[in-house]
């Protein structure tokens, strides 16, 4: 390792400060000299701070020289740092901090003198230290440690201020003075006082990453509160300002001071968990899932199974970062600062990447980026494409006899940097290029040229866990013909398992056809089962969610004759009511139940109840027009649904005096934040399991372009004016399966 210049104000402090920096540096082997510069707080040692201070008082020509390669690292004192580094600098480390509380250092016999003259260029100090010397006398002091200590020893000062980090580093003898040392919340310290900050080139990654070892993780999240409080008020050394943050395991109490404002909060701290989502449905772990699903915000890719969405909690914060070769929507330092930013502000954050976060996937820059923060990280791993892919296409990556061993290459880096094929050509094992559709020609004949036979069995797996999954097999010879068939993503698999396919998979009725559905999360989670039993492959969109109103459901049913039900989820949410209430089930032995259709029929039925009238259409008018006619003077009818139900059914109960009392138990609430890209997801067929969810998804992402739409009734196509819908004989999602399935038959005849 090469001699590392460190750059230093020339004061005992700073150089004690140094020295500290330099001895961490040197335990692990590196050599150090330290640089002196004079900066402009020491070229004039009179003037008062508050006069000459300013944001980077003790910092510019320092940074000057880190940027002209005079020195590699900078040792500054926290509290002293600009606003924003120069452009091209970083703080690299921040070492254990030292005590950051503020002391009093008294002259011999001075402590309990009334009318102290107490010296500090601090208007901080001043401040808080009136409210215990309310008659003290505040003068102006400048100079080294060692000079105003001197004043006082002389009688100049009865008192001054110094800061216990200060004392402690440089080793000072006391015992000439009295000194009292002021709890943080007495006396609120600097923002990062004790906190030393190591300055560096961003592009410096040798000196990076030997910073990294002597970089303490709770000194820098103190460091990175403290002086975003800092930073955010845009203070300078004229103003009562101060900032000090106590960490604990999983909170810190803040205590600020600005001018006359004195704060004390206790906040939770961030967390930031690359979950692996996983290179297809169902693939992300279950540890994973219950992480996303307690997530406050949810920063993700385009290579996710796009439903997993759908198991955020709807007040998550969504944020889409996708990024795909040659269109990248955000630079990964831009993505770095989201992460550090959301958990800075104590949110329980979610890195979802597809397949494994670590596996080409820049986790391991993204987790780096966090620690140098000081922000707390977790792990989840996913299951990564490179094993997957292959095996959903019956190909074992290694195989006893075959191949004993598998190396993963990425088809592209973001150096330039080649492949070693030389290497690679040796190996007896199976290789498996991620990224590597765009140079199979050079994977092809590098490896040819490098002996690799020409005849090895090769097969490109194109969109992988998707409907329109395409294996096609070659060898390496013929790999460049093969790749212009495939579509990204893809994946290219080299050696003698290629030729392998361990499975045979059922060709389903609908294979290689894909389906959005919209509707609640029940009705797209029935469907969608059911779907994907037949071979499709299913893209669930929440477009609205059930606001439930138990309170709405009678204590007492006994003046009820009838119960009416417009929907299967009225009759879960009222089942479910009866259970939180307490109520008991037999209370409802005498009643007659009333269902829409044969949907809401079936869904009765799960609860052991047999409906004794469904009308001949599935409509709310027919349905209160037939069952009127059923109703003799003495029933009385307890309708039960959504919010906003249909008016057709009371008007047609009206026309013959029916008396009912139509209670809404739930509500359809739209869903507010839009999903980048998954209503937009290309599939064969998009399905509408309600009007409601059918014009919130049209809110949300605009026309359908040429997807065949399928409604569960007349009603909900209605949305559709002017296009060609389908809607089923029997408004229920298993004659929705059966529509799709006719269709799909009719297109291939």
């Amino acid at each position: 390792m090469k001699k590392i210049i460190l750059a230093t104000r020339g004061s005992a402090l700073a150089l004690a400060q140094s020295n500290i920096v330099a001895s961490e540096l040197e335990a692990l082997g590196a050599t150090v000299e330290l640089k002196i510069v004079k900066t402009g707080g020491d070229k004039d040692t009179k003037s008062p701070l508050r006069i000459i201070g300013g944001n980077g008082l003790f910092v510019k020509e320092i940074e000057k020289k880190l940027l002209t390669k005079e020195a590699d690292i900078a040792v500054h004192s926290g509290k002293d740092l600009p606003y924003n580094l120069a452009e091209g600098l970083m703080i690299g480390a921040t070492p254990k901090a030292a005590d950051s509380r503020d002391c009093l250092i008294f002259k011999k016999g001075c402590m309990d003198k009334d009318n102290l003259v107490i010296g500090t260029g601090s208007p901080r100090r001043e401040k808080q230290c009136k409210k215990f010397y309310p008659n003290a006398i505040y003068k102006e002091i400048r100079g080294n440690i060692d000079t105003r200590l001197r004043k006082c020893k002389e009688g100049e000062y009865d008192a001054i201020f110094l800061a216990k980090a200060g004392i402690d580093r440089l080793g000072l003898d006391l015992s000439d003075f009295d000194v009292k040392t002021f709890d943080v919340c007495d006396i609120v310290p600097a923002a990062c006082q004790g906190i030393l900050a190591v300055e560096c080139r961003n592009d410096d990654k040798e000196i990076i990453e030997l910073l990294d070892k002597i970089s303490d993780t709770k000194t820098r999240f103190r460091f990175e509160l403290e002086r975003k409080f800092f930073c955010d008020n845009q203070v300078d050394c004229s103003m009562a300002v101060g900032a000090y943050a106590e960490i604990y395991d999983e909170k810190y109490d803040l205590y600020t001071l600005l001018e006359d404002n004195y704060d004390k909060k206790c906040l939770k701290k961030g967390l930031v968990v690359l979950v692996g989502a996983g290179c297809g449905k169902g693939l992300i772990t279950t540890r994973g899932l219950d992480f996303l699903k307690k997530a406050e915000v949810v920063v993700y890719d385009d290579l996710i199974n796009i439903e997993l969405l759908n198991e955020v909690n709807e007040d998550a914060k969504l944020i889409y970062v996708g990024k795909r070769m040659n269109s990248h929507s955000m630079k990964q330092e831009l993505i770095n600062d989201i992460l550090i930013d959301e958990a800075m502000k104590g949110k329980r954050v979610v890195r979802l990447k597809g397949g494994d976060g670590f596996l080409f996937g820049r986790g391991g820059e993204e987790l780096l980026a966090l620690k140098r923060r000081g922000i707390t990280c977790d792990i989840v791993p996913g299951v990564s494409s490179a094993i997957a892919v292959p095996e959903h296409v019956g190909i074992p990556v290694t195989h006893r006899g075959v191949a004993s061993s598998v190396t993963i290459i990425t088809g592209h880096t973001n150096n330039s940097k080649t492949e070693n094929y030389a290497a690679l050509a040796k190996l007896e094992g199976t290789l498996v290029f991620l990224m590597g559709l765009h140079a199979a020609l050079e994977i092809s004949t590098k490896l040819i040229e490098n002996g690799k036979s020409e005849n090895t069995p090769v097969s490109i797996i194109s969109e992988g866990y998707r409907s329109n999954e395409q294996r096609i097999n070659g060898s390496l010879k013929t790999l460049p013909l093969i790749a212009q068939k495939a579509t990204t993503p893809a994946i290219i698999v080299i050696g003698d398992v290629a030729s392998y396919e361990l499975c045979n998979r059922e060709n389903k009725a609908l294979s290689n056809i894909s389906v959005t559905v919209i509707g609640t999360e029940y009705f797209s989670n029935k469907l969608g089962a059911l779907l994907e039993e037949k071979g499709a492959f299913v893209n669930r969109v929440k477009t609205i969610t059930l606001d439930e109103n138990i309170l709405n459901i009678p204590d007492s049913f006994e003046k009820y004759t009838w119960i009416v039900f417009t929907s299967g989820n009225g009759i879960r949410i009222f089942f479910k009511g009866l259970l939180e209430k307490k109520l008991d089930i037999r209370m409802l032995s005498n009643m007659k139940f009333a269902c829409i259709g044969a949907g809401t029929k079936k869904a009765l039925a799960e609860y052991g109840i047999i409906a004794d009238f469904v009308p001949s259409d599935y409509t709310a008018k027919v349905l209160g027009r037939e069952l009127a006619k059923l109703l003799v003077p003495t029933d009385k009818v307890l309708i039960m649904r959504a919010e906003n139900g249909s008016k057709l059914l009371n008007e047609e109960l009206d026309k013959m005096k029916i008396v009912y009392d139509d209670r809404s138990i739930y509500d359809t609430v739209c869903v507010t934040q839009r999903i980048e890209n998954q209503g937009k997801t290309k599939s064969d067929y998009i399905v509408f399991g309600s009007r409601n969810g059918a014009l919130a998804y049209l809110e949300m992402y605009g026309e359908i372009n040429n997807q065949k739409i399928v409604c569960i009734g007349e009603e909900t196509g209605s949305v559709f004016e002017g296009r060609d819908i389908q809607v089923p004989k029997v408004h229920t999602a298993e004659a929705i399966v059966e529509l799709i399935m006719e269709d799909v038959f009719n297109e291939k005849v």
